[in-house]
């Protein structure tokens, strides 16, 4: 349905929304009494509404354009004719939904808008983390779930196959009656965005157009009814169940100690004492957020043309005797909480290791690194912890920063993160943005955050302990990734990772960031490295600081460790 928005908002009484949906049905009289009061009874002629955040008259020019009612096709719309990103998003919502089924079609109603002909007006100059921000309201019944997103599109082009999405978490219901939700998200500029010289985080439109379409889609669900906590557990557990493979990757059930099988180049869990050889030499790797240490460290674990992987190299050439690896939640706990369990489990099975230990760590896996190195109660099994070498290291996310604007770096993670990344991030986005932000691992991450400051405030047990930290920078020498990354540039969401995470970053995590570590720690040997998050040892991919292919990525884990 395509609508004048000054002409619609002339039939209507209340000018401080619009109605969408086959509203027309509603005598204008009872429209705004039915949303405000019985929105479960519009559900079926109105889906939603959409006005301001500040609730000001809406009155923007141009062409409304919106679904009148629910597709149920699931983004197959005929033979010919098909939206990839409506699909791949159906298909991790039915992968963490347990009412749903992937074998079942015309469960999932699909609703839009589409902003195209809308003409917003905004300041000369502005910062993009403070854009303008509309409301959109979904209505939906008791038994009833919604994901929302930006639909990042070629404008023109619907069916885009290389759109990708930007999710919207939606506010925290102020009461128990759940008959709508709240979804608040900024106005997409039409020009691309060029920042002002001499003010910092100022920005203002060119004269160039994005060429990228705004279009929200709605993605309406069953979903049985519990607290958020309830919801997310339940959405764990049905990613754990349809994992295969002998170790959990979501929520509390991940964690576990592993052991890297020298033979088949795997890892597996440890249950017994015998497992573990309290008198190697002895390596711990340490995943990063949303992901697991197979998805973290899948660099190490590939096939090489010698018939080994690089950590079996490593146990053959004696670098190492022994390589473990922690499997742990990290959005669910904090860096203190995974520590705590990693030492009651060797209590438990009563290891005490008689070499010094060493460390390998990606992304938030360095706070848990550096938590072990001043933690007192690991020291009856760890007596010592001698070097880590952090990749990444993630001591800080400005994106966690923008408060109540973070699922606007959910994209992001998701388009970085391998393995079960992308299912753990879509049960995110059905839960409210205060949610997200009060789990113990947001907190932690948060820069100059209580938590995080805790961290850095120890100091190693180890006095003489060594950090090498490679940071990761992208650089547009990366040209392998230009095509999506080229697309975020020409959205407002680029401005917004520059304001986060500053200058240089790897899309995840600030280098200035990367750099930290705790108080007298020393002064750790730094190594830069282009590459995205996550794929610093990719073979092939990573380059050095003139931009050169890194022939050998894995030589500095022989440079540095014993």
């Amino acid at each position: 349905m395509q609508e004048n928005i000054q002409q619609l908002l002339g039939n209507l009484q209340d000018n401080r929304f619009v109605p969408l949906g086959e509203w027309t049905q509603i005598p204008v009289a009872n429209l705004t009494n039915s949303l405000q009061k019985k929105g479960r009874e519009t559900k079926d002629k109105v889906w939603g509404t959409l006005g301001w955040e500040n609730d000001a008259p809406f009155g923007p020019s141009g062409e409304l354009v919106f679904s009148r009612e629910g597709n149920s096709d699931e983004g197959l719309y005929n033979t010919e004719t098909k939206n990839v990103l409506t699909r791949k998003e159906i298909a991790d919502l039915k992968a963490v939904n347990p009412e749903l089924s992937i074998r079942r079609r015309k469960e999932v109603h699909e609703y839009y808008i589409n902003f195209d002909a809308v003409e917003f007006s905004l300041p000369e100059v502005f910062n993009p983390v403070e854009l303008p921000r509309l409301r959109l309201t979904v209505f939906i019944e008791p038994d009833e779930g919604a994901i929302v997103y930006f639909q990042r599109s070629k404008k023109g082009d619907f069916f885009d196959e290389n759109a990708f999405s930007e999710y919207i978490l939606h506010e925290q219901e102020k009461k128990s009656t759940r008959d709508r939700l709240t979804y608040l998200f900024p106005v997409e500029p039409k020009y691309i965005l060029k920042p002002v010289p001499g003010e910092e985080d100022r920005y203002r439109q060119s004269e160039r157009e994005t060429g990228m379409s705004f279009i929200v889609k709605v993605l309406v669900f069953k979903q049985k009814r519990g607290s958020e906590k309830q919801l997310y557990n339940r959405f764990l557990k049905t990613i754990n169940q349809s994992e295969k493979g002998n170790t959990k990757v979501a929520g509390k059930d991940k964690y576990a100690l592993l052991r890297l099988d020298p033979v088949n180049g795997a890892f597996s869990p440890i249950t017994t004492a015998n497992q573990i050889d309290p008198h190697a030499k002895t390596v711990l790797l340490i995943h990063g957020t949303f992901v697991d240490t197979a998805s973290s460290f899948e660099h190490l674990l590939k096939t090489r043309s010698s018939g080994k992987n690089v950590l079996q190299e490593l146990l053959l050439n004696r670098k190492f005797e022994q390589i473990l690896a922690f499997n742990h939640p990290t959005i669910s706990d904090h860096a203190e909480g995974n520590v705590a369990w990693l030492s009651a489990f060797l209590q438990q099975l009563g290891i005490q290791l008689s070499q010094p230990l060493q460390i390998i760590a990606s992304s938030r896996g360095a706070l848990v690194a550096e938590c072990m190195a001043s933690d007192t109660t690991l020291r009856h099994s760890v007596p010592v912890i001698s070097k880590i070498m952090l990749f990444s290291a993630g001591n800080g996310c400005g994106y966690f920063n923008l408060g109540h604007k973070i699922s606007r770096a959910l994209a992001i993670w998701g388009a970085v993160s391998p393995g079960p990344a992308g299912k753990i991030i879509a049960s995110f986005a059905q839960l409210s943005v205060q949610w997200f932000l009060s789990q113990p691992g947001c907190k932690m991450m948060t820069i100059n955050s209580p938590e995080l400051n805790a961290i850095l405030s120890k100091p190693p047990l180890n006095p003489s302990i060594r950090y090498t930290s490679v940071l990761a920078d992208w650089h547009k020498c990366l040209v392998d990734e230009k095509g999506f990354f080229k697309r975020v540039g020409s959205t407002s969401l680029d401005a917004v990772i520059r304001i986060a995470l500053g200058r240089e970053h790897d899309w995840v995590i600030g280098v200035e960031q990367q750099k930290r570590i705790p108080v007298n720690s020393g002064i750790p040997d730094q190594i830069l490295r282009y590459s995205t998050h996550g794929r610093y040892l990719e073979a092939g991919y990573v380059r050095d600081a003139s931009c050169n292919v890194i022939q050998d990525p894995y030589q500095i884990l022989y440079d540095f460790f014993d």
